[in-house]
C-alpha cells in the first residue's frame, strides 16, 4: 500500500505477490489457522480478486465461526458488489459473532476473577 501512495504501482504489486506466497505457505503449514484465511481474504481482495476472496472469508469463519472479522469483510465485499442482501445477511453474522465474543470474554473474565 505504502508503494502504491508512493506512485510505485511495480512495487506495489511485486509486494502483495510475495505476501501472497507467504501466506499460502503459512496456510499449507496451518491449515485451521482463520486469521491466515482471513488476511488472505483480505490481499486477494486488495488485489481485485473478489472471488477467491470470498472463498477465504468463508472458509474463515467456517474455521471460527466466533469471529466477526471474517463476516464482516465478506459483508462489505459483497455490499461493494452490490449485493446488498446478502451483504445484510453477513453484517447480522458478525454482529451475532460479535455478541458471541463478547459473552464468552465476559465468561472468561468471571472465571478469572473467580480463581484469582
Amino acid at each position: 500500500a505504502a508503494a502504491e501512495a508512493g506512485g510505485d504501482a511495480r512495487g506495489a504489486a511485486e509486494g502483495r505477490r510475495r505476501a501472497g506466497a507467504a501466506l499460502r505457505a503459512a496456510i499449507e503449514a496451518a491449515p485451521g489457522d482463520f486469521q491466515l484465511r482471513h488476511d488472505y481474504g483480505l490481499l486477494l481482495w486488495a488485489s481485485g480478486d473478489a472471488a477467491r476472496a470470498r472463498r477465504s472469508f468463508l472458509r474463515a469463519a467456517r474455521l471460527y465461526p466466533c469471529c466477526p472479522r471474517p463476516p464482516a469483510a465478506l459483508a462489505a465485499l459483497l455490499a461493494e458488489a452490490g449485493r446488498h442482501r446478502a451483504a445484510l445477511r453477513r453484517y447480522d453474522a458478525a454482529r451475532v459473532a460479535l455478541a458471541r465474543q463478547g459473552d464468552g470474554q465476559a465468561r472468561h473474565t468471571r472465571q478469572m476473577q473467580q480463581t484469582g
